[in-house]
């Protein structure tokens, strides 16, 4: 009997790894800034469906720990709305990697079956977040991205994402690398986690842009404040505060940012974010359809439609800057209950085991530390019809899924 119940904890663990690859795989598709082509985005999904298929039949029983229904739940909606959308062909076409992607979200909680599995995704993150910083800092220096050879636009430069605003994914996964520091003495933990804080940093700084400054900042002060202690953590605030001065005061692009900021406030934003409201008011139920914003954007961009007498301007807008709004107004009420069910449950979860110890405690605190900075990020920008945005969404959901329901956390067993 002993023997067969460590032939079915060996089996979990390789099913565990197996789970951290296929996530780091997916995490892989970040830095090389361009769509995953077809047959690799099959080839990821069929490897996603395997290992949940493998989880599915353990023999340990570990199933019963996987919470899948947040997942079922987003994707019937976007089923619903496709269906009773106007144009469910482009729909789907918009929508292809969603249901790779969203297979993250399940099989992260299959890798929290061990913790040294757990650990790997969370060094894939970092290492992910570490490749943008080194792309966009090759570009700076040789004036072409690393991965895609792309050109940096001006004086901001945009790395292999080719938009300045996508960077931000760098200062959404900080939370997640610095959740992989293990425990260590107190100095060393500081070094570490600065040195990890200022890697995120760097392609919010280059970029210069703003969403991806004020993610940077939210994500890396959530993360620090539960371990470093009240007095520590105003340190570290006022710290990153002269950092961002700094960066401010000695990059005229980010100088420029803040004083068109200080001059437009969300600018272009708030008639999208009006007309994506309309859009919602006009198909309240199901939406419009998943990623179909831009194709209403031209259609009434052409026939003048305005805001406060401001016209809309007539180029293409794929996505509205507004995630809640983006939600809301392409898979209606049905969608924005399916998100926010599935968010209540693992923040709930994460708000509930934040303070543990070790890596349980540590997760935690990185779940709601980029649920925050990537929320505030995405009130102003952001898109679930680009890949990374999908990636990381499920999997911090799977994450937050997680917590307080690893077998293994509470015994260090691997």
């Amino acid at each position: 009997m002993a023997g067969a119940g460590h032939s079915e904890h060996q089996g979990s663990c390789v099913v565990a790894w197996c789970a951290a690859a296929f996530v780091a795989a997916c995490l892989a598709t970040i830095p090389a800034g361009i769509p995953v082509p077809n047959a690799a985005m099959v080839a990821l999904g069929l490897a996603g469906v395997g290992v949940v298929l493998a989880a599915r039949f353990d023999r340990a029983g570990r199933w019963n720990q996987v919470t899948w229904w947040p997942v079922a739940l987003i994707l019937a909606a976007m089923v619903v709305s496709v269906l009773r959308c106007q144009l469910p062909g482009l729909a789907v076409e918009r929508s292809t990697g969603v249901g790779v992607f969203a297979l993250v979200a399940t099989v992260v909680q299959v890798a929290a079956w061990s913790p040294r599995a757990l650990t790997a995704v969370l060094w894939a993150a970092a290492a992910t977040m570490a490749a943008v910083a080194l792309d966009i800092g090759w570009q700076k220096a040789t004036g072409r991205s690393l991965f895609t050879g792309q050109a940096g636009a001006g004086g901001r430069l945009t790395g292999s994402q080719g938009n300045q605003n996508d960077l931000a994914v760098a200062s959404l996964l900080a939370p997640l690398a610095i959740a992989a520091l293990p425990a260590m003495g107190r100095r060393w933990w500081v070094a570490a986690c600065a040195l990890t804080a200022a890697v995120g940093g760097l392609p919010a700084v280059l970029s210069a842009s703003r969403q991806a400054m004020l993610a940077w900042f939210i994500g890396v002060w959530g993360s620090i404040i539960p371990r470093a202690g009240r007095r520590r953590s105003g340190v570290a605030v006022v710290v990153m505060l002269l950092v961002v001065a700094g960066a401010v005061a000695f990059t005229p692009a980010l100088q420029a940012r803040a004083r068109q900021t200080w001059r437009e406030g969300v600018g272009i934003r708030e008639p999208l974010t009006a007309y994506g409201v309309t859009l919602f008011v006009d198909h309240p139920v199901t939406g419009i359809g998943p990623g179909l914003f831009g194709q209403y954007y031209q259609r009434d961009a052409r026939n003048g439609w305005s805001w406060r007498g401001t016209p809309l301007p007539k180029v293409g807008m794929p996505w509205v800057h507004s995630l809640p709004v983006e939600v809301l107004c392409e898979l209606g009420v049905v969608g924005g209950l399916a998100f926010a069910a599935a968010l209540v449950v693992a923040v709930r979860r994460a708000w509930q085991a934040r303070l543990g110890s070790g890596l349980q405690g540590r997760v935690a605190v990185a779940v709601l530390a980029l649920l925050a900075a990537g929320f505030v990020a995405g009130l102003v920008d952001l898109t679930f019809i680009k890949d990374w945005v999908r990636c990381v969404f499920w999997l911090v959901l799977g994450l937050g899924l997680s917590c307080g329901r690893w077998p293994g956390a509470r015994t260090g067993q691997s």
